[in-house]
């Protein structure tokens, strides 16, 4: 029996032993992890970092291409520049609003649902031009009547005298028939090659 007990005490003993090292083990492996996470956190910091530093070197860009286009005598007005030159408008920092960055759509889109005046000249109607529903099918949004004459209003102010709003028939925003809306980049590099 004073065997059998003292093989069991032997073998309490090494269970304890590799208790132990199990518990040293478990720290490392605790530690580890941590170690883990800090590093986690630190690459989405420099993820962070690096939208950022690629967000500013966009804008540098930018501003390198209206340098550009400010040297071949073609001036865009600001809605221009937003439309042209960002893939989302609502980057550009004129459009600082929502009835903005809905002007912008709108503007983007006025060549496509916009109507010939009688005269010349071309207009978007809310009334006539079935305006609300293209508006929601392209972007997903109903806008109401009041919104897009708030819309309107910004386009038209952002346009430099290109764009102007009419309250007399409804809310029709009108591109004026001396005047050239651009809203593309192909319209843009056209343009350079007339002048």
């Amino acid at each position: 029996m004073d065997e059998i007990n003292k093989q069991i005490d032997e073998l309490r003993g090494i269970i304890e032993e590799q208790n132990k090292k199990i518990e040293k083990q478990q720290k490392r492996i605790d530690s580890q992890a941590e170690r883990i996470d800090e590093l986690e956190n630190d690459c989405v910091l420099n993820t962070s970092r690096i939208n950022g530093i690629t967000r500013s070197l966009d804008s540098i860009e930018d501003e390198i291409k209206k340098v550009d286009v400010g040297s071949s005598d073609i001036e865009l007005s600001p809605i221009e520049e937003a439309v042209v030159y960002y893939d989302n408008p609502e980057r550009c920092t004129v459009i600082n609003k929502i009835s903005a960055a809905r002007a912008a759509r709108i503007v983007k889109k006025f060549s496509d649902w916009s109507v010939k005046n009688k005269g010349k000249g071309r207009r978007l109607s809310v009334k006539e031009d079935s305006l609300i529903n293209l508006y929601e099918s392209e972007y997903g949004e109903k806008l109401q009547s009041t919104q897009f004459r708030r819309s309107f209003e910004v386009a038209a102010n952002l346009s430099r005298g290109k764009l102007e709003l009419r309250k007399d028939g409804g809310n029709e925003l009108h591109l004026l028939p001396d005047k050239e809306l651009i809203t593309t980049n192909e319209q843009l590099e056209k343009k350079k090659l007339e002048n």
